[in-house]
């Protein structure tokens, strides 16, 4: 080959390999991403977290933290690589350097950041943070930051003016001079909001458990860690020039002059809605909030540690030419001069308004300000209402066994009270809790385990929602899921409170109360009207999958099983066992129902010495459907064993074995059926007994409907009815009576014929079965087929019906023999046996069939299981 076309054939494959190395793709930075918003860098590991450091041009870039690290690789020691501080400023001349863009920590942690330094200024795993900056939803476990003498530290960052939320620093310790914090040093113009510190700080001037020094706002945050600096020195923060709201502190402080649980001095700031709780010592300007307030105010604040200090001591303040306003203090105070149980010196332009601390606690009589009241006195609402407190928005209180505390508290088991993230309750505590919280009454609540009220007797639990005439009320408007659980012994017993029960008024169209159950509650009203066990008055909501067992309910009028008073609210798939009592409108669920029941039914005993008392409601003014009722009823004049008074329409419900007595209008389903009204598809089996206007099915129609509608004529006693068509017992107990009539035996109705009367379908309940054997030769002779059933593990044997034995109604067969026994974890066990040679005439396929076994409880129920047989 000629040395030109070797010459012509390189140059060729240098162009190709040019070619081949720009169309490579570039290197990806970090672990991913372009740094623009939506899509961050990504940052895996430690080494690309330092590498952050390193590159200044992508300090207005975003990232996103993918997975817990670990930059302890990054302590500098023993020949170690140090941390690569990102943002940083240089001063003087003033010559910043900041971080402008967005780190989303993602809900992710990074551990072990340390860094030491012998004095260096804006420390922290961000050194400095300008207005552009954003840092949210970071964990950092056990930082450990020593900056010797430097200035402006904090575990997260040195000097903030940009925003930070849901970020927090748990364990470890900060160090350093001067505006020393455990998550920020410095914050200037900048809002930090749900955050916490748990680290232990030490410094110089201006340290605080969560930010050094605060210019800016600081909203619902919190620390815990324990403080020791010199000057300026509070358990959340120690100089503020900024605002603080919702936030408290609850770790130890220890200085010398401007000391504050959770503020060392305020000068020119506000102090809202927050506390401190953790103990206090120093020498000059020392308290259980804040050591020294100028100008400024403190309003709704509380402390409760003790306060140990030489002069100008207070239990909430040490010295004040500002104003304090709602505050109080309860720890003990130590001092030599000026000392107070509320503040310790209020000069200049100092007032303190409405505020209080505990004579008793403190150990001071005297105080610069405030209002001296005993342990007793303190715990009392009206103490503080009296002077103008505002406890529906701002606090609460648990009478006579705690002091004020803020609504934004953790008071609960968990949670925020956001639809997606309930507040959980687990104790009697956290539920008496709710009541006296009014601001919580349009949140969120979970229960988590049964709980016992039986510690609240008479008055002493807060109802929740409360309704006094139209312009004074404050209704529950949130969602309450009692998730199964049950709350038994809730007693509440007065003279003449209106609209008690657990829950007092509720009135929202989203408001729920859900799958609850009330053990033997017993409320009595007086003459109390609008009473239930579980709520008063019903205005708007739905109540669904909710009973009360056992106990009493009693009060004058507008008294229900379940609910008192249901104006314009939903009553669905719910019960009461209950015994109600009261004069007019009395009901065993509900005493008066102005909107919707359906799939619900009492069996509790019912009596009213006046008028409108019946077995499920009182007075129905619009739907009843699909219910029914069983307990015996007692009254004066309209008088139902379903309802005393129908004004609306009825469907698809009966009465059965109950015993209904009265003296005019009364009816074994109504007692009076008004102009116009409807009753449909109901039967009554209940004996009724009256002086004027009895009937079997209805006392008195007063032009109103009664349609395609039964009662029997041997159990009631009653030949005649205002509405309705008597039949004997055999009759009332064959399916053709009522599909004559047109009833939906499909979907509504089922019956076992010659035995019951009709039940409605939602009575039935799906439960655990086996069919033994699983596969089934026709062929061979003799033998059973078993049905094996597990109860739920509230059933007992006595609530199975053992009177009727096991039925399989498409092979239309019955159980030869059913035996119903506890096994040795406390399960009912049944086993219902079916004759084979019957069983298998009764089939028409062979290969696979599906078997639907039914077995009867007590009260008027049924149980049913399903499960696939071979068939040979």
């Amino acid at each position: 080959m000629s040395g030109s076309r070797i010459s012509s054939l390189l140059r060729k494959i240098t162009v190709l390999i040019v070619i081949c190395f720009c169309v490579l793709p570039a290197q990806a930075k970090y672990g991913g991403g372009t740094g623009e918003p939506n899509d961050p860098y990504l940052i895996y590991t430690a080494e690309q977290m330092n590498e952050i450091g390193l590159n200044e041009d992508d300090w207005d870039k975003c990232f996103k933290l993918m997975t817990d690290i670990d930059l302890g690789q990054f302590d500098g020691k023993e020949g170690r690589e140090k941390y690569n501080i990102i943002g940083y400023a240089s001063y003087p001349p003033w010559d910043p350097h900041p971080f402008t863009g967005v780190f989303d920590g993602n809900g992710h942690t990074i551990s072990n950041f340390t860094y030491t330094s012998p004095g260096i200024r804006y420390t922290g795993l961000f050194g400095y943070v300008d207005s552009r900056g954003e840092i949210k939803d970071l964990g950092l476990i056990d930082p450990n930051v020593d900056a010797g003498t430097g200035r402006v530290v904090g575990s997260l960052v040195g000097r903030n003016e940009g925003t930070i939320t849901d970020c927090y620093a748990q364990g470890g310790s900060v160090s350093g001079t001067g505006s020393v914090g455990g998550l920020v040093g410095y914050n200037e113009y900048a809002t930090i909001s749900f955050c916490y510190s748990n680290s232990s700080v030490l410094g110089n001037r201006g340290v605080g458990g969560l930010i050094g020094s605060n210019h800016g706002t600081i909203t619902d945050c919190h620390s815990a860690g324990s403080i020791s600096g010199n000057k300026d020195v509070g358990g959340l923060v120690g100089a503020v020039h900024g605002t603080i709201i919702n936030c408290n502190s609850n770790g130890s402080v220890s200085g010398n002059e401007r000391v504050g649980g959770l503020v060392g001095s305020n000068y020119h700031g506000t102090i809202t809605s927050s506390c401190a709780t953790g103990n206090v010592t120093g020498t000059v300007h020392v308290g259980g909030l804040v050591g020294y307030n100028s100008d400024y105010k403190i309003s709704n604040c509380y402390s409760t540690g003790s306060v140990t200090g030489d002069d100008y001591v207070g239990g909430l303040v040490g010295d004040t030419d500002g104003t304090i306003i709602n505050c109080y203090s309860t720890g003990s105070i130590e001092g030599d001069n000026y000392v107070g149980g509320l503040v310790g010196s209020c000069v200049y332009y100092g007032n303190v308004f409405a505020s209080f601390w505990d004579t008793e606690t403190s150990g001071q009589t005297t105080s610069n300000g405030g209002i001296g009241k005993t342990t007793a006195e303190m715990q009392m609402m009206s103490t503080f209402t009296d002077a103008g407190w505002d406890f529906e928005n701002v606090w609460w209180i648990l009478e006579g066994t705690g002091y004020p505390r803020l609504c934004w508290e953790d008071k609960y088991g968990g949670g925020s009270g956001r639809p997606n993230d309930p507040y959980l309750i687990y104790t009697a505590e956290q539920m008496n809790t709710i009541g006296a919280c009014k601001r919580d009454w349009d949140k969120h609540f979970k229960l988590m385990a049964d709980i016992d009220l039986s510690g609240y007797a008479g008055t002493s639990f807060n109802i929740i929602g409360y309704r006094v005439s139209s312009s004074d009320n404050k209704p529950f408007t949130g969602v309450f899921n009692g998730n199964g659980h049950t709350i038994s012994n809730f007693t509440y017993t007065s003279t003449d409170i209106d609209y008690i029960g657990l829950f007092g008024y509720v009135d929202d169209s989203n408001a729920v109360i859900k799958d609850l159950g009330l053990i033997a509650p017993n409320v009595d009203a007086g003459i109390g009207r609008r009473v239930g066990s579980l709520l008063g008055r019903l205005q708007n909501g739905a109540i669904t999958g909710c009973f009360a067992e056992s106990g009493s309910v009693a009060g004058n009028w507008n008294i229900g099983g379940l609910v008192g008073f249901n104006r314009y609210g939903t009553i669905t798939d719910s019960y009461s066992s209950c015994s109600v009592s009261g004069v007019n409108a009395i009901g065993g669920l509900s005493g008066s129902n102005v909107s919707t029941i359906i799939n619900c039914y009492s069996t509790g005993s019912v009596s009213g010495t006046g008028r409108y008392v019946g077995g499920l409601v009182g007075v129905n003014n619009f739907r009843i459907t699909n219910s029914y009722s069983t307990g015996p009823v007692l009254g004066n004049e309209f008088v139902g064993g379903l309802a005393g008074d129908n004004a609306g329409t009825i469907t698809n419900c009966y009465v059965d074995g109950s015993s209904v007595a009265g003296d005019y209008d009364v009816g074994g389903l109504v007692g009076r059926n008004s102009y116009q009204d409807i009753i449909s598809n109901c039967y009554a089996t209940s004996s009724v007994t009256g002086v004027e206007n009895v009937g079997g099915l209805v006392g008195y129609n007063y032009n109103g409907m009664v349609v395609t509608s039964f009662w029997d004529i041997e159990t009631s006693g009653q030949a005649t009815s205002d509405g309705g068509t008597g039949l004997p017992t055999a009759q009332m107990q064959m399916m053709s009576t009522f599909t004559d009539a047109g009833w939906d035996f499909e979907n509504i109705w089922w019956i076992l014929e010659g035995t019951d009367y009709p039940h409605l379908w939602w009575e039935r309940m799906e439960v655990p079965m086996k069919l033994t054997p699983g596969t089934l030769n026709c062929r061979s002779k003799g033998g059973w087929v078993k049905a094996h059933f597990v109860l739920p593990a509230d059933l007992t044997v006595e609530d199975v019906d053992s009177n009727i034995l096991g039925r399989i109604d498409s092979l239309g067969i019955e159980a030869d023999y059913m035996d119903v026994f506890v096994d040795e974890d406390g399960f009912v066990r049944i086993e219902m046996a079916f004759d084979r040679a019957v069983f298998c005439e009764g089939l028409t396929d062979s290969g696979s069939v599906e078997i639907t076994v039914k077995g009867f409880l007590t009260n008027g129920q049924y149980f049913y299981g399903t499960e696939t047989i071979k068939i040979k």
